[in-house]
């Protein structure tokens, strides 16, 4: 039977090594009926833990497949592991296919973006700013009239040491 010194055990293994450890087929099924039993202060902290072993088992899963593919299964996988493993080797498969074929390939076209502007009357100096646009405006006097992109406007308004002009 699970208990909390053997998932802190596999939590240990899991973090210090780059292969999967051999766990039960069904760890997780017993990690469930061990959460059951364990008070609510405790239940956060193996939670998080079982989180961690999970996500690091992914992990090295996720990784195997995208380096090995089909030549080889990582060893110590539970059932529902090997049936994400495979699904994970198709999907790459599929994609490494698609990426190398002519349907994925697109002209570049340089992308204009309009940058709405506003018109603005300082009512404080201010120093040299970089608008949305990426472009320099200031530095400003006070009264200064200045035409600036709207998302900065927002930000000078908002501040009080702007108004619309």
């Amino acid at each position: 039977m699970l208990n909390y010194d053997e998932i802190q055990r596999i939590y240990r293994i899991e973090r210090n090594t780059p292969t999967l450890q051999a766990i039960s087929a069904d760890f997780y099924a017993q990690a469930n009926l061990l959460l059951e039993g364990v008070e609510e202060k405790h239940r956060d902290y193996l939670l998080k833990l079982l989180a961690d072993i999970q996500d690091r088992r992914t992990n090295k899963i996720v990784l195997h497949a995208i380096r090995a593919g089909r030549a080889s299964q990582p060893t110590n996988m539970i059932p529902q592991e090997a049936e994400f493993y495979e699904r994970m080797v198709v999907l790459l498969e599929d994609h490494r296919r698609g990426v190398l074929s002519q349907e994925y390939v697109v002209e570049a076209t340089p992308e204009v973006v309009e940058h709405e502007k506003v018109k603005l009357r300082m009512l404080k100096p201010l120093p040299q700013i970089v608008g949305s646009d990426a472009k320099k405006y200031g530095p400003f006097k006070e009264d200064d009239l200045a035409e600036i992109p709207v998302e900065n406007a927002n930000v000078l308004l908002g501040m009080g040491v702007a108004e619309r002009a």
